[in-house]
């Protein structure tokens, strides 16, 4: 029989919220990759960066999402990818931040939505994003030290997905109120 492998809480934790970042940015990616030049854009819309700047920024998020996600999700180069998620989530927030206090209504092409326009809800996603990132990059020594189990592998994309899932509700409890009123009343119609 072999020996069993121990990971403590912060690991565990540090593990989980890698995956649920890493799976916030493949599923970004796979947004925007369906109109790259729509998500480019964007990025003009968004009016932080001169037009010149803007459209290799926004080519370069197209490389640069895939490249976290892939980082984050097989653990290979975490320090990288690490590095590269606080980059680009900071500046999708100083963005967003920027065009929320110019009071500018901009799409925020964060998954490939063009409906869905920048908002505090927005700015408050990108800075638990961050939080969390900053945070498994603090553990990062721990989380180099988790073997690659299959078991406690899958716990850990289970629970990321669980957070992110978590996340999205809370973030969306506004909207959530709805299901609790009563709903409508049909009458019956002869």
């Amino acid at each position: 029989m072999g020996a069993m492998s121990t990971v403590s809480i912060a690991e565990f934790a540090a593990d989980a919220g890698m995956g649920a970042v890493g799976i916030v940015f493949l599923v970004a990616f796979l947004g925007k990759v369906k109109e790259p030049r729509e998500f480019i854009s964007t990025v003009i819309a968004y009016r932080v960066l001169p037009r010149v700047l803007a459209v290799p920024f926004g080519a370069a998020v197209l490389v640069a999402e895939p490249a976290v996600a892939v980082s984050l999700l097989t653990r290979l180069g975490v320090s990288i990818g690490l590095a590269l998620a606080v980059a680009l989530l900071s500046s999708f927030a100083i963005a967003v931040g920027v065009n929320l206090y110019r009071e500018r209504r901009v799409a925020c092409g964060c998954f490939g939505d063009p409906d869905e326009l920048i908002s505090g809800q927005l700015l408050a996603r990108l800075a638990v994003l961050l939080a969390v990132t900053i945070g498994v990059w603090l553990e990062q020594g721990a989380v180099g030290r988790v073997e690659w189990d299959v078991g406690p592998t899958l716990g850990y994309l289970a629970c990321a997905v669980m957070l992110v899932a978590i996340g999205n509700w809370l973030l969306n409890l506004r909207e959530l109120r709805i299901l609790r009123a009563d709903p409508p009343r049909r009458t019956a119609t002869l």
